[in-house]
């Protein structure tokens, strides 16, 4: 019975049919001498096959998306936090968003955000557009976006090593010879620029495209993007 799973566990002596309690099933899988990684582990499909049970036999109740979670959720709960857009599961304690189920995207339909979720090229294009005067493609053609990050205008490409000046795009080999451009042509090598407008964008978009500590940041770029 405990075996093949045939829920609801009940006793099959005649005339009972009494449920089973959650201490008659750990007697009955665990014994007397019990070691708690052991026990988790005998419990284990007893536990999944329960929760498979309730989500097939009632409708009002929905799964945790989160792998590994065995929470959930009812329906109607949700439903009340749309307006918050964002529950929180009492087992794996991530949250969510009350509309699509997905990571928290405030300021980011969600529609939107399934977009970005889905598609590598659609959330590099949005990155872009919410950093357009921050971020700008390497002069030599090699295919690599450079995010400035602080005020200093000279800038390095890690991927074709070429330097190259953020205000005007002359590029060396030589970093030496940028900066004494930079002092020359514009008469210092950096300026006084403003930190971006935190607006919620940039974790949400962030999450999709890739990221270097460094002050001047590699971006991949996407094949056939521009």
């Amino acid at each position: 019975m405990v075996r093949n799973r045939d829920l609801p566990l009940r006793c099959y002596h005649m005339d009972c049919g009494q449920l089973f309690s959650i201490n008659d099933l750990k007697c009955l899988l665990l014994g007397d001498n019990r070691l708690p990684w052991l026990s988790a582990k005998k419990m284990l499909p007893l536990v999944e096959s329960s929760i498979d049970y309730l989500l097939q036999n009632d409708r009002s109740l929905m799964r945790c998306p989160t792998p590994d979670c065995f929470g959930i959720f009812k329906k109607d709960e949700i439903s009340e936090v749309h307006e918050k857009r964002a529950i929180i599961c009492d087992s794996c304690k991530h949250s969510r968003c009350g509309l699509c189920m997905m990571e928290p995207h405030e300021g980011v339909s969600c529609e939107v955000y399934a977009t970005l979720r889905s598609d590598e090229a659609a959330s590099l294009q949005a990155y872009l557009a919410s950093h357009k005067d921050r971020v700008r493609a390497c002069p030599t053609g090699c295919g690599a976006l450079i995010q400035k990050g602080e005020g200093c205008n000279h800038m390095h490409c890690t991927v074709c090593n070429t330097h190259f000046c953020w205000l005007c795009g002359f590029s060396s080999v030589s970093q030496s010879e940028v900066y004494g451009h930079l002092r020359e042509i514009h008469g210092a090598i950096g300026d006084q620029w403003p930190l971006l407008q935190y607006d919620g964008m940039e974790d949400v978009i962030g999450r999709f495209v890739l990221d270097m500590n460094d002050d001047d940041v590699l971006i991949p770029l996407a094949e056939n993007l521009w």
